[in-house]
């Protein structure tokens, strides 16, 4: 007895394999190119000025270092304590002397 297979010529256990990995290979695409829109959405930079003064006796605090978290954009207080600094309005400003 011979068995007949379907006109694309593939078993049914096969032709359902095939649709099942190109389904995971297609949500796999579409989910890298929702992930890569999120990220170009981001929040336009803004000029960040400040002036880092020690908690104890408000004096500033020259050669302070200013980094926005979780990058490696930062800078350095002025001997006046003063800094200036690039970042997106949401981010995080860590500040270490």
């Amino acid at each position: 007895m011979q068995k007949t297979l379907p006109k694309n010529g593939l078993p049914p256990q096969t032709a359902f394999s095939k649709l099942l990995i190109l389904s995971m290979i297609t949500l796999l695409f579409l989910f890298h190119v929702v992930e890569t829109k999120a990220q170009k959405i981001a929040l336009p930079e803004i000029k960040i000025l400040g002036k880092i003064v020690s908690s104890q006796d408000n004096q500033a605090v020259p050669g302070a270092s200013v980094l926005v978290k979780g990058t490696t954009v930062g800078t350095t207080a002025n001997a006046s304590g003063d800094f200036s600094i690039q970042a997106s309005s949401n981010a995080t400003l860590v500040v270490s002397s």
